[in-house]
């Protein structure tokens, strides 16, 4: 247990646990945009808050972090949501903002060569995606279609791929 000085603030160790991973979390988001570590919280503070978030609000210490590490990959979020006070405050707003944004964009010129590597010249993939394109080439039969219909094809699963390996990378 961690406890304020005047115990008004405490949390359990999975509290405190879950507070210093959303702490590197937030560290990690830091050393991307090239600033520098941010300074380190009252860790009572934010187990108190995961507490309040588990106790009250019915999340578990996974969920806290999975919304986090997600929320934390939104270009404009992890900028705004850096404690899990505000996590707490947002959750239902970020929830709605969050739902369904999983759009990826697609390099039609990487699509188009993986294509060329992968099926015309069977190399193997060179990432998570081309993998999970690769499988799903696979079992679709694209090697026995002609070029021009294998293309097609292989553009649906090079989105399906990278829709996968975006929530892979979410998750």
């Amino acid at each position: 247990m961690i406890y304020s000085p005047n115990f008004q603030k405490w949390g359990s160790a999975d509290d405190l646990k879950c507070a210093e991973w959303l702490f590197s979390r937030k560290c990690e988001v830091f050393k991307e945009l090239g600033l520098q570590e941010p300074k380190e919280p009252n860790f009572t503070e934010w187990a108190n808050d995961v507490r309040l978030m588990v106790s009250q609000d019915g999340r578990t210490h996974k969920e806290i972090c999975q919304f986090y590490k997600r929320v934390s990959h939104d270009e404009f979020w992890k900028k705004n949501v850096q404690c899990p006070r505000t996590l707490r405050t947002q959750w239902d707003d970020l929830t709605l903002r969050l739902a369904g944004e999983q759009k990826v964009s697609i390099d039609q010129v990487e699509r188009d060569e993986a294509f060329t590597r992968i099926i015309g010249s069977r190399s193997k993939p060179q990432n998570r995606i081309e993998e999970i394109a690769a499988e799903l080439a696979g079992k679709s039969g694209v090697r026995r279609m002609t070029d021009f219909v294998g293309r097609k094809a292989w553009a649906g699963i090079w989105q399906q791929a990278a829709e996968q390996a975006a929530r892979e990378v979410m998750a």
